[in-house]
């Protein structure tokens, strides 16, 4: 099968999709969610610098409540836990990561974020 004679290019983050297309790649919405967690995530890597597993420089910030179980982007740092790289794709991507992560504390399944977050409503992320 012969390739075609097009050359193929990288789609940037927010360029349109199509030449055609007047729809972006990520909303304004999202955009907004976004910068916020990356004011966050610098502000928590500031105040906790060092992984919790191993105690190297952390470059990654966990969410305890996953995202993807409807949890918040934007929470109360005690609701975050500073890694390395190497042990957050530990947690999110081995069947044993994830299980010592819950064991300590570091995975709330979806009831237990609600519940802890409930619980934090009065700290603000300052």
């Amino acid at each position: 099968m012969r390739r075609s004679a097009i050359k193929r290019t990288a789609m940037r983050r927010g360029v349109a999709r199509s030449w055609n297309s007047t729809l972006n790649a990520v909303s304004p919405k999202r955009i907004l969610v976004n910068r916020e967690w990356a004011k966050l995530s610098r502000e928590h890597r500031q105040r906790e610098p060092w992984c919790a597993w191993c105690g190297e420089k952390a470059t990654q910030v966990h969410h305890r409540w996953s995202r993807g179980q409807s949890g918040p982007a934007i929470v109360p740092h005690k609701m975050l836990l500073s890694l390395c790289a190497r042990h957050h794709d530990l947690i999110h991507h081995t069947q044993p990561g994830r299980v010592l992560a819950r064991e300590r504390g570091w995975i709330l399944k979806a009831s237990e974020g609600k519940r802890e977050l409930e619980a934090l409503q009065g700290v603000t992320h300052a």
